[in-house]
């Protein structure tokens, strides 16, 4: 089980989104499950490649960036 509590803010961004582009799994279950998983891959991730962990965050954070100037835009 994980020990980790997500943020409900991030809870319900990924609710949003799935409300939008994939309505049947739109669940705070699945939302979980999904979290949990990327969880996972992360940590996997990190002990296999560092390198290319690091890449996958400095690329997620690139991607954060250009969300919220999208979002100020709006």
């Amino acid at each position: 089980m994980n020990k980790y509590k997500f943020r409900e803010e991030d809870i319900q961004i990924i609710l949003e989104h799935l409300d939008k582009n994939d309505p049947q799994n739109a669940t705070r279950e699945y939302v979980l499950q999904l979290l949990e998983i990327f969880q996972e891959f992360a940590k996997t991730l990190a002990k296999k490649d560092p390198r290319l962990a690091e890449e996958f965050y400095k690329s997620l954070l690139e991607n954060q960036k250009i969300t919220e100037e999208n979002d100020d835009i709006e």
